[in-house]
């Protein structure tokens, strides 16, 4: 039906509805029906968060009548497959609004499905808002993303497997790019994800400069000369930009230009970066410097506030390309062996070098400082260009169908926000981290103020905008039958306190087939034993001030 014949229906049924209720109220009431109709108009046309933030009753709306262009919904629908979307249950088609079939094709699951048209329709909107807010957050160079049904680790399992496959297909040296580069944050989720895909993890211990502990170049690069057949035998560099305090973030750009010199991929774990206007400049300060970053992984649970089972994957595919089109004309060094020097380090308790990727200096492309010179001259063998994005590589990897409720979460979530809401959670997130360092503070000053509590002391991390460390000393008076200091997290759970973590000295942990000491802290022997607390997004100023008052409750009741 073109244009003119869908007005000409339009206008007789709204004479028809005249007939009933008069000219003046059909009009009003068709006035409403245009509006939603010229909202969805403008969200299909421009595919960024909406100005105006949709209602429920818009949203449930729209939902309906794109879930009508999946075939379980056709009204006069025969199904005769073994898939036909039948949904036995009148509150699961509720809860799904109907949509059954997922999305994607055994092929590709970014791929539009036959039999659901609508789905695939949300799908693809989904992603593109999902793009626009991670560029109103800050990576304004990031051009492509996919949002998938499976969680941060899972997703991070796909993104190496697929750069490890891209690299093996353009490496011809005879030496097979099996291991993983990867500086170390005790979270057991994202070296699980490196053994999963088939990878041998080369562990980066940290530099501790101050209370921060950090990753720094030059030991990345002393890790790659290590590795058999130095970087032809290195298939990713995994680095980490959002974590717990008071280890920092990695500096992106300067683990980005060392990956672009030896033509190694380099995959950033941003898991909950996504809400961090500051994390998020420094993935486009790299971007902008040639510094190399082939894919980011994000949650959705922990950045848009939705139930856990979906992650984001990102990428600047412009910039990477711009990047290795440059190298093969011999502008940056080539992709073949891990040649130079350096003696591999180990250990976490060396001090200075590591410059924080959100120090302010770093924080925009215009005020990038210079990158550190890592100790790996570039091997001038050049190598063949990344032909497929990773997000089209873990698309066409993914094994049949996907579901779509966890992206069709985030679709719901953002078009409820629209931009000014997104805007809004960003700000309030920053202020909070404000009103909890605070609150901090002065809970540090009042136990130095009083004798029979442990002294707490608030650790400088500066190079992480999320997460705050906090000091805990011994107990004034050593009890007869003393408790372990981790009970201290126990006891404020069960105070209705979650997500603070106390980390104990000397720890110890095997994950993935490696032992950890100190595991926890990210480091082998930090000094102090310290819990830590997040501001972050859709928490709430009220909230950092309960949770000093009882950490305080707690001091006192120990």
């Amino acid at each position: 039906m073109d244009a003119s014949s869908s007005t000409s229906s339009g206008n007789h049924v709204a004479a028809l509805v005249a007939q009933f209720i008069g000219a003046s109220y059909t009009a009003q009431g068709l006035n409403s029906i245009r509006h939603r109709r010229n909202k969805l108009k403008a969200l299909l046309s421009n595919r960024t968060l909406p100005p105006e933030p949709f209602s429920i009753d818009e949203i449930q709306s729209l939902l309906a009548d794109v879930a009508a262009m999946d075939s379980n919904n056709f009204s006069r629908r025969i199904g005769v497959g073994e898939r036909e979307g039948r949904i036995l249950c009148p509150l699961v088609h509720s809860r799904h609004f109907g949509l059954a079939h997922g999305i994607g094709r055994s092929g590709d699951v970014a791929a539009v499905q036959p039999k659901a048209a609508g789905s695939s329709l949300l799908s693809q909107i989904t992603n593109k808002l999902v793009l626009d807010a991670i560029k109103v957050a800050g990576a304004t160079r990031v051009d492509a993303t996919t949002v998938l049904p499976m969680a941060t680790g899972m997703g991070m399992t796909m993104t190496l497997m697929a750069v490890a496959r891209r690299r093996r297909e353009q490496t011809d040296t005879g030496v097979q790019p099996k291991h993983c580069v990867w500086l170390r944050v005790d979270q057991k989720t994202c070296l699980k994800a490196i053994t999963a895909a088939d990878l041998v993890p080369v562990v980066v211990e940290l530099r501790q400069e101050g209370d921060q502990l950090q990753g720094h170049v030059d030991d990345v690069a002393a890790a790659v000369d290590a590795v058999p057949g130095g970087a032809d035998g290195v298939a990713c560099v995994v680095s980490t930009t959002s974590c717990f305090a008071p280890r920092g973030a990695d500096d992106v750009v300067a683990i980005g230009k060392l990956c672009a010199r030896l033509g190694i991929p380099h995959v950033v774990n941003h898991a909950y970066g996504i809400q961090s206007r500051r994390l998020n400049a420094a993935l486009d300060a790299a971007w902008v410097r040639g510094a190399r970053i082939d894919a980011c992984v994000s949650s959705t649970d922990k950045n848009f506030g939705v139930p856990v089972g979906g992650c984001v994957i990102f990428e600047s595919i412009k910039s990477t390309r711009a990047l290795l089109d440059g190298h093969q004309q011999g502008r940056g060094g080539g992709g073949g062996g891990g040649g130079g020097g350096g003696r591999r380090r180990r250990g976490g308790k060396k001090k200075g070098g590591g410059n924080a990727a959100v120090e302010t200096d770093t924080m925009t492309p215009e005020a990038a400082a210079p990158a550190p010179a890592a100790s790996i001259a570039p091997n001038p063998a050049p190598s063949r260009p990344a032909t497929q994005p990773v997000t089209q590589l873990v698309n066409s990897q993914y094994p049949g169908r996907a579901c779509f409720a966890p992206a069709l979460d985030v679709l719901i979530t953002l078009l409820y926000l629209g931009r000014d809401g997104w805007t809004k959670l960003l700000d309030d997130r920053e202020a909070c981290f404000d009103v909890l360092r605070d609150s901090l503070l002065s809970l540090a000053d009042r136990t130095a103020a009083e004798p029979a509590v442990r002294t707490l002391r608030v650790l400088d991390s500066p190079g992480n905008p999320i997460s705050i460390g906090v000091g805990i000393g011994d107990m004034p008076t050593p009890a007869e039958k003393p408790r372990p200091v981790t009970f201290l997290g126990s006891m404020l759970y069960q105070r209705g306190v979650t997500g603070a973590r106390v980390v104990a000295r000397g720890a110890t942990a095997k994950v993935a087939g490696l032992s950890f000491t100190g595991y926890g802290s990210s480091t082998d022997a930090y000094g102090t034993d310290y819990l830590t607390a997040a501001a972050a997004v859709g928490g709430t100023r009220e909230e950092c001030v309960s949770f000093c008052d009882r950490v305080w409750q707690v001091l006192r009741e120990e």
